[in-house]
Formats: structure tokens, sequence, C-alpha cells
């Protein structure tokens, strides 16, 4: 075993001074909104050949701060009450031999240590003992106690609530969870093991506060298991059980997560995909509404091509470490929409971005000040990204969004051809050196999931779509199939419906799930959109290898599919379809396509049985060059049963200028909005003012009153109705005030009086 020769070292004061971040350097290093307030580099932490992991601990008796330093050779301990002046206290050595890899955590005033080093088990250390100790010579310490019923363990993880450790990645119990009693610190013993899903890299458990209500106060542990985010109910030790076992796209080397706060959410990197892929850093959000199917709902690209590494969130941000790129701190307000923004950076490897396993290995942010302290791996001899980085994160300052606009926007009364102007009023009402992002959409969702540049939005049953099947069985037409990957001609659709600019009165119904109006394909190996492999325009319900009966069915074909037309609708049924057979036994799916005059149309899943993870779920254009796509090959992640997807044209009626722009602190501008009734014929038109901002989103309802120019004696606000609210604004508007209004004026007597609130309440009534 290789000892540190100088554990007994007195630290000089050879630390760097305060250096703020000015034009995005410190001391050399590449920042943003980052000071580095202090660095220990492995000289002189004793030359080890590497560090590796951190932790901290806030002293709950002296309130003083401490760095707890994985290095090759052992543990570090340094105070930095004043991070300006980090004191060595001491070290605790290895168990057994040294190792690039250690993990440390800490419970109950203890720290629990253990390293990849074969025999090494897991140390236990007092760390009460290091108020004795004012950092003139630094200490060598001994274990307070071991627990070696394991060799060598990649990490370690406790939940401070239970106090229960997890040894994963461990030469037991398969490498899954090795449960360990920890509430007497200095006496562990062993609770049980979860080895079902195999090697665990790492994990977070946690008594869950989410959404999911079955699981709501039980103990539950969100692991990276390599290739899956693995969730697992350990709140009986003796019994933990699968709750569900979550592949992605791409998947390399799943490494390590952690949840937000309100535990809806789960961020997790995937350590070797920017290796093998090529592709930039990347954090995959999932979204845990279901712990028993929980949704990808984005994969953030950070801009780089380097490696992530371990991240954690506090409050409303991530601290995530990239080898090469150092800490990036991204904020997560707007993680529902899976959405995150870099606020802060500091790159302790400035000499490249490059996909190797050098520069920053972890970090911690958890101390109340904004102090995070960062370790550095070492590489290659280079001792500028090694050791003890403890770093002041400026944290932006907070902008606030105030709004102002005329109520009337909300429900406007226009005769055919005319148009209104409004103005839409944004101020940056937060503090000083803040900044507000603004953009103003129309839309025919109140939040929509996104949309293509042909004008095309699509919601789904997640949010504010309503489910509703339509039963055509009884009234149906059957679609007859000659084989399992084409249509058999066109069926009339009963009305022209309208799609990217075209109108079509038939369409052909391919057996693989899939709506054609500009031909048919023999396709059955579905593609991202769009396609050339398909001729647009097209609807895909689901676009995957079906196997329908078919006039040369096999022993594996099922499923029937019919359609119903008529003036109002067009449907299309898939019952009880069935996927072809290789690696999808015993899958199959109903669902329908529902087309309306107005090119407004849903898709509607009913049930989906076994696999229905491999499909295109979407629309593109005639030119394949444009498409609105809700999903590939993750079908899983947006649709299930009893579950619909609504597409919509974005209202025309609403125009928007200046969409977009940022405010800085009391600064305001005006969004000018034009409603229109141009082209429009008469009628009632709703839609949806969409305002988002980096602080707060807005939603303003819109309605639109089309009438043909002829005012009906008693519509005071013009919209073609004869109802309640004209009377209301009869009498407050003109009545009260004594002002003459020639509408209100019923009987044509020249004076606007309660003759004519009787003679309107008479009409009203009938």
């Amino acid at each position: 075993m290789r000892y540190i020769c100088i554990y007994f070292l007195v630290l000089m004061s050879i630390v760097l001074p305060i250096t703020e971040c000015e034009n995005g350097q410190a001391d050399g290093y590449p920042c943003n909104n980052m000071d580095l307030m202090s660095r220990l580099s492995l000289s002189q932490l004793g030359n080890p050949s590497n560090g590796n992991d951190i932790w901290g601990w806030t002293d709950p008796q002296t309130e003083d701060l401490y760095a707890l330093l994985g290095l090759d050779t052992g543990t570090a301990f340094i105070r930095i009450t004043n991070p300006e002046n980090p004191l060595v206290i001491g070290y605790l050595p290895t168990h057994s031999s040294a190792s690039l890899w250690r993990d440390i955590k800490t419970y109950q005033n203890h720290a629990f240590i253990v390293s990849e080093a074969g025999g090494h088990g897991m140390q236990v250390f007092d760390l009460s003992q290091l108020r004795n100790y004012d950092g003139s010579n630094a200490v060598t310490f001994s274990e307070t106690a071991h627990y070696g019923l394991f060799g060598n363990s990649h990490n370690i993880v406790i939940n401070e609530e239970t106090g229960f450790a997890y040894a994963v990645g461990c030469d037991d119990c398969s490498g899954g969870l090795h449960m360990i009693n920890i509430q007497n610190p200095a006496s562990p013993s062993y609770a049980g093991c979860y080895s079902e899903d195999g090697y665990t890299h790492d994990t977070q458990c946690v008594i869950y506060n989410g959404l999911d209500q079955q699981y709501v106060g039980r103990e539950i542990c969100f692991s990276s298991n390599e290739d899956t985010v693995t969730i697992t109910d350990v709140t009986d030790k003796t019994d933990p059980t699968t709750i569900s076992i979550n592949g992605y796209s791409g998947a390399q080397y799943t490494h390590q997560g952690w949840l937000t706060e309100d535990h809806k959410y789960f961020l997790c990197n995937d350590e070797l995909d920017e290796y093998y892929d090529g592709i930039n850093t990347s954090t995959y959000i999932w979204d845990l509404s279901t712990l028993d199917n929980p949704v990808l709902i984005n994969v953030h690209d950070h801009g780089t091509p380097n490696i992530d590494h371990n991240l954690y969130i506090k409050e409303n941000y991530v601290y995530q470490s990239h080898y090469t790129a150092g800490l990036r701190i991204h904020d997560i307000s707007n993680i529902s929409d899976g959405l995150m923004e870099e606020v802060a950076f500091f790159d302790i490897h400035p000499e490249n971005n490059s996909t190797t396993f050098d520069g920053t290995w972890s970090n911690y942010p958890f101390f109340d000040n904004n102090i995070i302290i960062v370790s550095g791996i070492g590489d290659n001899g280079f001792d500028e990204s090694g050791g003890l980085f403890v770093l002041q994160f400026n944290e932006p300052a907070f902008p606030e969004l105030s709004l102002n606009y005329d109520n009337s926007i909300t429900e406007t009364t226009l005769s055919v051809g005319e148009s209104q102007n409004y103005q839409i009023q944004l101020t940056n009402i937060g503090e000083d050196g803040s900044n507000l992002n603004y953009q103003v959409l129309a839309s025919s969702f109140m939040n929509d999931l996104g949309s293509d540049n042909s004008g095309n939005s699509w919601n789904s049953s997640d949010n504010e779509v309503i489910f509703d099947w339509i039963d055509i069985e009884n009234i149906s037409t059957s679609v007859n199939f000659t084989n399992n990957d084409s249509a058999n001609g066109t069926i009339p659709i009963g009305f022209d419906f309208p799609l990217y600019g075209e109108s079509f009165s038939e369409c052909s119904v391919n057996a693989n799930g899939w709506i054609g109006f500009g031909g048919d394909s023999g396709a059955w190996d579905n593609a991202n959109l769009p396609t050339a492999d398909v001729p647009g325009p097209a609807l895909f319900p689901f676009w995957d290898d079906l196997n329908p009966v078919n006039d040369q069915c096999n022993q594996y074909c099922s499923g029937d599919v019919y359609y119903y037309s008529s003036s109002d609708m067009f449907v299309i049924t898939f019952d009880q379809v069935a996927h072809w057979w290789t690696g999808f036994e015993n899958s199959f799916y109903t669902f329908q396509v529902i087309m309306y005059p107005s090119g407004e149309y849903k898709f509607n899943y009913l049930n989906l049985e076994g696999d229905y993870s491999s499909a295109t779920i979407g629309m593109q254009n005639q030119n394949n060059t444009d498409a609105l796509t809700m999903a590939y090959n993750n079908s899983n992640a947006v649709i299930n049963n009893n579950f619909t997807i609504s597409v919509k044209q974005i209202p025309s009626w609403i125009e928007i200028l200046n969409e977009s722009g940022d405010l800085s602190n009391q600064q305001a501008t005006s969004v000018p909005v034009t409603i229109s009734s141009v082209g429009l014929d008469t009628g009632i038109y709703n839609g949806y003012l969409l305002i988002d901002t980096n602080v707060e989103d807005v939603t303003i309802p819109l309605i639109l009153n089309v009438n043909d120019g002829v005012q009906i004696p008693g519509d005071i606000n013009n919209d073609g109705l004869l109802n309640v609210q004209d009377i209301v604004l009869m009498v407050n508007n003109y009545i009260l005030v004594d002002e003459y209004n020639s509408i209100g004026d019923i009987n044509e007597d020249g004076y606007l009086n309660v003759l004519d609130v009787i003679i309107l309440v008479n009409t009203i009534i009938g």
C-alpha cells in the first residue's frame, strides 16, 4: 500500500487569492458568473496521483464548512469556512490500496467512504474530530469503524431520512444495491440486497413525495444501471421490488442522475454517448408522473462535445461536472417543458473540451452560501486541473414580469373584413442586472407541445386535450388489404380535407398505420420525419410494421381496419391490429384517426397491448421538407391507453409583431397584436396568446366573433347574440351615465331608457 509521505505536512499559505471572473476569465480559467475563491493543487495535497470524488460537511456545532476530497491514496479533510483560505486538517489513508475511484457521503457527523480498491470495504470516520485541529499541521487520522461485508465498491449513497446506506457497483449482490443500516454510524449492519437488474453504477434513494400517489411515503431508489434508469422500492429491505426498468435510444453508459426537489423529474447523464456516438454533451430529462412508466421528455444538448459526469440539483439549479469543460450550472425553472438554460460555468481544464477523462470529477453544491467545491482529477502530470477548487456562484439577478394589456382583446367582435389593433406591454421589474427573455405566440392550445413550419401545432391528453373515442364499428366500412405493407386503392373522405395548403377528397389507408394523400408505399420500416420513404402529404397515427388481416395472412396477422365518413368527420379505426411478430410477440394496437373539415385531426389510442416502443407518430408535407413529429421509436414516452393527440392550425386571425426579445431591468416594450377577420366566415373563433418568459408563462384566451356587418337592435357588444351581456352593457355604459346609443334604442323613440331594457329582456326570454 502506498501512503502519502507528507501526512504531517505543515500547510504553507500557498493559495491563490480570490480571483473574480472578469471578461470570461479567472486566473486563466474560463468562467461565467463564478469566482475562484481559492484552490489547492495536488502537490499541496501531498502529491497523490489524482483526485476523484468530493463531498461536503457543515459542522452543526461550529458551523464550519469542510470539503471531503477523495484522492487515490485516501481522503483529505479541508476546512473552507474561510473560502479564501482553505486549511488542510488531515488525511484518512485508504483501507487497502490506492485506487483511482473513491466515493464519499455523510450522515450524522460521520463520513462513509468506499473505493474500487480490492478489500477496501466501507470506512466510517467521525468528522467531529476535525474540530480539534486548526490546520497548522495536517493530521493522519484512523478510521472510526469499518464495514467489510463487501470488498470493492464504486459508489456509496445515503438516504439521510432513513439512515440507510447503499453501496453500488460492489463485488456483492451482483453489483446491485447492497443495503446497510447506519442509524448507529459507528456500528453499521447489513440490511438487504437488490440484484434483480444487476450492476448499478450510481443511485439516489429518497422517501418519495412526487406525483405518483401509490408510491408516496415509500423509500424509492432511482438508479443509473449502465443502459437503463431503474426504479426500485426498497421500503422493505428484505424484499425490495422493481417498479420499472427504463431504457432509451442511444444508451451507452447510464452513469448517474439526481431528482428535482419536488421529485417530479429525474435528470441523468450518459458517460459514453459523447465518446462513442460523437454527439454533444447530453442530459436526459425524465418525467416521473408515473414511476411505472417514466417519460423521457427531452435530451438537452449542451453544445460542447465533452463527456459529462456527476450532476446534482439544488432548488432550481442543476450543477453538472463535465470532465474537460468544468462545472456547468443550469437554470431548470422550466424543466416541465424539458428545458435547461446555462447560467454559469467554471472550466478547470482550459486546454480543450475534448472527449477525454481529464479535468473535473465532481462537485458539491449543498452549502448554504453559494460556495461550490469542485474536485479536479489532474491529467498526465498536468497539475493545474487537479486538486480542490473553491468557487463562488454569483446567482444571476432575478427578472420579474409585469404584464399590461387591454382586456377587450380577450373577446373581439368584428364584421367580415375588419381588424382591431392591441398592445401587450411587457416590463422587467426584477433585480438590477436581470434579463427577461420573452416570446409572444399565437396558438390553438393553452400550451402546445410543438409546431411545424406550416402552422400546425399539437397537444395531448397530458395537457388539456380530452380523450374522446368514437365507436364506428357498427356503422363502418371495412378496409381490405392485398398484403400487410400497402394500401388497396383510395377511399372517399366525405368532404374536402385541408392539409398543407391543399384540399383532398380521398385518401389511402396503409396497412402499416399511416394515411396517405399523395400515393402509397410499401415501407414497413418506420423512419423519422420528414422522410422520402413515404410520399407526402401523410398522417402517421402509428407507423410501424403492422400485420392486420390481409389476403396473404400468416399465422400471426390479426385485427381489422374500417372507416366511417360523413360531412362532419372522417374516422379510420385500426382494431386490435398485430405488430409483425418478430420481437413484438403479443403486441396488439387499437387506435383511430379522426379528420374534420376544418383541417383539425386527432389520433386516439384506446388500447395498446404489449410493446409499443417502436413507431413514428406525426405528419409531413407534400415535398417531404416539413413535418410535425410527436414520436419516433419512443412511443411509450408520448402515448398511452385512453389517450388523444390533437393537431390544429395556429390561428391565422392573430397577428403578432416584435414577438420575441430581451428586457433589462426596468425596461419595457409593447408588442403589437392585430385581431383580423379578413378571409374568415361569420362565426365564433377561439385561440390563445402565449407569453413565454424565463420567469413565468402567461396564457391569454382569445375569442373572435365575426358577424356580417348588420347589427341587431339591442346587440350592444355586436357579437350577433342578444343576451344578459347586452343588458349589463346597456345599463352600465349608457343609461346610468346618460349616454345615447342608437343600437340600444330598440323602440327608436330617440331615448335610451328603461323601456328599451324591458323590450330587450322580453326578447331574450322569448
